[in-house]
């Protein structure tokens, strides 16, 4: 394995390597696969981070218990990328040890936005996931005026379709192939 870093982003190390050298890395810190260089995670995420990740698989859970959901789930997707969104939801479960989301794309991915992953999520991931043909893109933002935002796959685009902030706790929200259902801010983002 090469230990030559790329530009990093404070909190995130690059490193070039082969699929076969990421997938022996160990779970932690948190790693994903690009273009044959790992995006290591070095800064471990924070407690809230872990606990809106628990309110949210337990909320879709709770609302679409049909589909399979995992934190930190391995996702292949397409042009030599794998990502490990905060949550993926499928609508079935994986048949290997990642989520094929070249052949079979999650239903939905939710990323946690944090200081250190911020533009990862919203400039690097956000089109990635679009490319794989993710139906929808959560983004949840803790932090200033916390908000979770519902974005949808339309014509190759993410188009923002619902949003909740305390100024607007609650919303509905269409998942494709399932009854609309009401997002509550209050119920995910509790203070």
């Amino acid at each position: 394995m090469s230990t030559t870093l790329l530009a990093d982003t404070p909190g995130i190390e690059r490193v070039p390597m082969s699929f076969d050298e990421f997938r022996s890395l160990p779970d932690k810190p948190k790693s994903e696969w690009v273009d044959g260089v790992a995006v290591i995670y070095t800064v471990a995420p924070v407690s809230r981070h872990a606990s809106l990740q628990y309110e949210l698989a337990y909320w879709f859970r709770t609302h679409f218990p049909d589909l399979w959901g995992g934190t930190e789930a391995d996702t292949m997707l397409p042009a030599n990328r794998m990502r490990r969104p905060d949550l993926a939801l499928t609508v079935q479960p994986p048949q290997g040890p990642w989520i094929e989301g070249t052949e079979a794309p999650p239903l939905i991915v939710v990323e946690i936005l944090s200081p250190t992953t911020r533009s990862e999520d919203l400039l690097r991931k956000a089109p990635e996931y679009a490319a794989a043909g993710i139906t929808q893109y959560w983004v949840v933002d803790p932090d200033g005026e916390p908000s979770i935002e519902v974005n949808q796959l339309t014509d190759g685009a993410w188009i923002n379709v619902a949003r909740v902030s305390e100024a607007t706790p609650t919303t509905m929200v269409a998942v494709p192939g399932h009854d609309d259902v009401e997002l509550d801010f209050r119920e995910i983002l509790r203070q």
